[in-house]
């Protein structure tokens, strides 16, 4: 599979690929770079670069990286929800995939780790879109999520608290478990939905910190299967996990304001996945 085009304005290689190519990772698109399956102008490059308007991209990618769809599960006048696929980026690849489908331009409300599957939220229109965000952060916007777990708590549900510091550089976050300066606290609800040497537990995210349900649940003891930045490498490699289990099944609506005040009290839902089948 060979994808070409012509670049329109100036912008980044590996952030330029990812939009034109929805369904195939960031992690996926930077190792065709390394191997030298990219031409920019006919000259093969090994690293990302700055693109400007005239030059002409090539990509050389295994059938198997095709973009992929998405399902649609919610969409009216202002928003458009998703149930977000594996190796699939929220904030370029996922708009991507809704204006191939539906011919809508949407944005991203709030965002899923690329490996992270589940309901995810667009906007339409900058005013839905700037509603949902001050909803979020006004906690009128709730997620659930399930997460297969090596371990299982004592307590079958609580509250962890502890406080999370992001590393820019390295883009891995760090948990304490007393307060340290520049760490910001995370909140999370768990309850054990099923136990066992690898349990599946239901979590409500009070706060929304980046990475915090992986890191949290690291931290405490319990690393999600299959995650590969702060999971158990040994465990994962013994069970044959090659992607983290993690999936956002629920949006639930609180009181919101004009115009997507339709939309309060009101639930979005998706199947819990092949991943946690015995929880059916």
């Amino acid at each position: 599979m060979k994808l070409k085009f012509n670049v329109e304005s100036g912008c980044e290689l590996a952030s330029e690929l990812c939009r034109r190519l929805p369904g195939v990772s960031r992690e996926k698109i930077k190792n065709q770079i390394k191997r030298g399956e990219v031409r920019v102008n006919g000259t093969k490059t090994q690293s990302d670069k700055p693109l400007y308007a005239g030059d002409i991209v090539e990509i050389f990618l295994p059938e198997k990286f095709a973009p992929s769809e998405i399902p649609i599960v919610y969409s009216d006048e202002f928003i458009v929800a998703v149930d977000k696929p594996p190796y699939t980026e929220s904030e370029v690849q996922v708009p991507e995939l809704v204006k191939n489908k539906t011919g809508r331009a949407v944005k991203a409300v709030h965002r899923l780790d690329t490996n992270t599957t589940g309901v995810l939220l667009t906007a339409s229109c900058e005013e839905s879109y700037l509603s949902l965000i001050e909803a979020f952060k006004n906690g009128q916007i709730t997620k659930t999520y399930y997460a297969r777990v090596f371990g299982c708590p004592e307590k079958r549900e609580d509250t962890l608290k502890a406080y999370l510091e992001k590393d820019a550089r390295s883009s891995v976050c760090k948990v304490y478990g007393e307060y340290k300066r520049g760490a910001k606290e995370i909140i999370t609800e768990y309850k054990v939905v099923l136990g066992g040497a690898q349990s599946v537990l239901m979590l409500k995210p009070v706060t929304g910190r980046t990475h915090q349900l992986r890191a949290h649940l690291a931290f405490a003891g319990f690393p999600i299967v299959g995650d590969g930045k702060y999971g158990n490498v040994a465990s994962n490699r013994a069970a044959g996990a090659k992607i983290q289990k993690l999936r956002a099944t629920q949006i639930q609506f609180g009181k919101l304001s004009a115009p997507l005040e339709y939309l309060s009290g009101k639930k979005i839902s998706v199947p819990l996945g092949e991943d946690f089948a015995d929880c059916k």
